[in-house]
Formats: structure tokens, C-alpha cells, sequence
């Protein structure tokens, strides 16, 4: 907000010079733009492509040996040579990750699951899709918790239609993976929200959870990830950015999140 953002010292310059009864209203622009423009979606597609090239060069180069920054740096340039000038960033592998995080030293191996989510901006508008790729044959578990990630994903974006509620969507997502025995796991620290706004000037909805009660409109875009740590394949992720309609959420992605495979 603008009282946590600006220091206290100008906070009090401007009050001063306001007079008495100013109030924060950042909340009448965050409204106002929670549902994007045709220029606004159509950035949002163009960062969604921008993230889709990103991952297509992530396939090519990956390979064992490579470190993971040397992985994330090559990516990073790639993607600014497509028109993305930021990019934030995660990326890591394991055998069996915990979670997603920032790309250190690690040597990739044979045997890793690699984790990307990857978030260009384009014209100061962000995107998202979340994706997991294998250094080599997966597992079947690992094949059969991905499959139920894709299922809930599925399942959040029939829920998440205009006139529902965020809560609907996530609870959507949430019961997949509990029916399929891993409620516990469907809260911190396993796993935090199922998704959260692509702003430029705002980011409605906010963090999609079972505790945020607020109505879906038809235009509002943000990104839906049904990301988990399971206790037998460790952390997955799978998610799109998408964009709500009268259906349900459709995906701006060209292609949806697979568990992919690249051979070693």
C-alpha cells in the first residue's frame, strides 16, 4: 500500500501539505483495473508466448553437467532477446525437490526433475506458466502425480468462471488432490496458494486460496497453479496464466503443462 511504501518522513511531508483527511485510496485503482483491456490481454499473450519460447530453449540446452545458473542465464538472455527486457525467475533441480527456488551451483544430473517457472513482462504487463521436465525416463509416480496435478488444474479451470468465487477455484483444486489421499499436504509449507494476479496497474484477484472470497469477472487474467510436493515425487509444478470467461478459465498458453522428458 502507499502508507508501507513510501518512508515516513515524506508520508509526513504530504500529509502537511494535503492537510487533514487524506486517505489511502489505491484501492479505487486496483478496482479499476482489475478486469484487463484488448491492449492489456493481448500483452499478457504476447509475455505468455515470450515464456513458451523460453521453455522450448530450456529443452534444447538442457543437459547433465550444466549448472543451474548457467541454465538460468542462458534462458534469461533469450527471453530478452524476444522483447522481454525482465523476467522473474525461478528454476532448480533435484532428485526430489522440497520446492521451486532461485537457481544456485548444483550440477544437474541424470535423474533430476527440473522445475521452471518462468515470468516475463512484456509492456509492463506479466505472465506465468509453471513447468517440470525429467533429465531422463520418469518414474511411474512421478508420471501419476503430474497426472493428478493436470487433473485439478482441469478441474480449477471449469470452476473458475465469471460470477464464482476465487475460494471455488481453489477448493476446486484442493479437493482433486485430497480425494486422491494427499489433503494434508494442501496447506504451508507444502504448498502456498494455487495461483496469484499478473499485474502491471493491478493484481486481482490476488492469491488464489479458499480464503479469498472474491467474485471472478469476465476479463480478469491471472496465473492458476496447482503446484505440490508430494511425498513420494517431491514437488511438481503445472500451471498456466489464464483468462476468465462465462465457461470457465481458458489458458493463454498455446500448449498445457506436460511432464516432459529430455534424454540423457
Amino acid at each position: 500500500s502507499f502508507a508501507e511504501a513510501v518512508p515516513a518522513a515524506l508520508r509526513d511531508r504530504i500529509d502537511a501539505l494535503l492537510g487533514p483527511g487524506v486517505v489511502a485510496a489505491e484501492a479505487m485503482l486496483l478496482d479499476a483495473a482489475t478486469v484487463k483491456s484488448a491492449d492489456e490481454l493481448a500483452d499478457a499473450r504476447h509475455a505468455t508466448w515470450i515464456a513458451e519460447q523460453g521453455y522450448l530453449r530450456m529443452l534444447e540446452i538442457l543437459r547433465p553437467g550444466i549448472r543451474e545458473y548457467e541454465l538460468a542465464g542462458d534462458l534469461l538472455c533469450h527471453m530478452k532477446t524476444l522483447g522481454s527486457p525482465d523476467n522473474f525467475f525461478l528454476m532448480s533441480a533435484a532428485q526430489h525437490n522440497q520446492a521451486v527456488r532461485s537457481p544456485g551451483r548444483r550440477i544437474i544430473e541424470r535423474g533430476d526433475i527440473v522445475l521452471a517457472e518462468i515470468t516475463p513482462v512484456y509492456n509492463n504487463q506479466f505472465s506465468q506458466i509453471c513447468r517440470t521436465v525429467v533429465l531422463g525416463p520418469p518414474t511411474d509416480i512421478v508420471r501419476e502425480r503430474f497426472a493428478l496435478l493436470q487433473t485439478a488444474m482441469a478441474a480449477g479451470q471449469k470452476a473458475a468462471k465469471a460470477g464464482s468465487s476465487v475460494a471455488a477455484a481453489a477448493a476446486a483444486m484442493n479437493g482433486v488432490i485430497t480425494e486422491a489421499g494427499f489433503g494434508n499436504y494442501c496447506r504451508p509449507p507444502y504448498m502456498r496458494v494455487r495461483g496469484h494476479g499478473l499485474g502491471n496497474v493491478s493484481s486481482q484477484p490476488g492469491d488464489i486460496g479458499e480464503d479469498n472470497p472474491m467474485t471472478l469477472q469476465s476479463g480478469m487474467v491471472f496465473v492458476m497453479h496447482p503446484n505440490q510436493y508430494f511425498p513420494d515425487s517431491g514437488y511438481l509444478l503445472c500451471g498456466e496464466p489464464v483468462v476468465i470467461g462465462d465457461q470457465g478459465a481458458l489458458a493463454l498458453s498455446t500448449s498445457s503443462a506436460q511432464l516432459d522428458q529430455v534424454k540423457a
